[in-house]
């Protein structure tokens, strides 16, 4: 749920509040322009101008919500490969990162965000131990994550919101229970 959040989120800061009105509401009450101009501000004749300006938004900033993941995930996975889980690490986040972890029930795993770039870092490696996984950038649900594998064994995935190029928040997802899907 957290990554279906951080899509819509991230396409909705896209818009301009007026934008994000005019699409839900068209999209909830298409036959009723009269009363979607009228809550967003405008005359029935400017709505389709509005909705194709957002449209074409959402279009050309989909590539920052999908393309600056994966470039700070390929970033993460080379700093990780290349042996230097720490400094390395931390200097892909940005000061304000936290990162939610989810194991699962019987995991034991931390639930609780953890913010900071050293920190982020440590919990991660603390979590991977001396012996990372394979580290396999891949598509679920068309989001990018790091999948971590042991020969097979998928272990856990990561993905990542990033702004400007630094990594803002990191979701761990491990154990069984939900790893089902990959």
């Amino acid at each position: 749920m957290a990554i279906l959040e951080y899509v819509v989120r991230a396409a909705m800061q896209s818009l301009e509040p007026r934008e994000t009105a005019a699409l839900i509401l068209h999209g909830a009450f298409p036959h009723d322009t009269g009363f979607v101009a009228k809550f967003v501000g405008c005359s029935e004749s400017d709505l389709p101008g509005l909705l194709a300006t957002a449209r074409t938004r959402l279009r050309r900033d989909r590539a920052a919500t999908v393309t600056e993941p994966i470039r700070a995930l390929r970033r993460l996975r080379s700093a990780w490969l290349d042996g230097d889980r720490g400094a390395a690490v931390a200097e892909l986040f940005s000061s304000d990162v936290e990162i939610f972890t989810n194991g699962g029930p019987d995991s034991g795993r931390l639930r609780v965000p953890v913010h900071g770039p050293r920190e982020v870092a440590a919990l991660l490696n603390d979590i991977v131990g001396d012996e990372p996984p394979a580290l396999e950038l891949t598509f679920v649900d068309r989001v990018p994550w790091l999948v971590g594998r042991y020969d097979q064994l998928t272990v856990g995935f990561l993905a990542a919101e990033v702004l400007q190029e630094s990594v803002r928040q990191v979701w761990l997802v491990a154990g069984p229970d939900k790893l089902g899907r990959l």
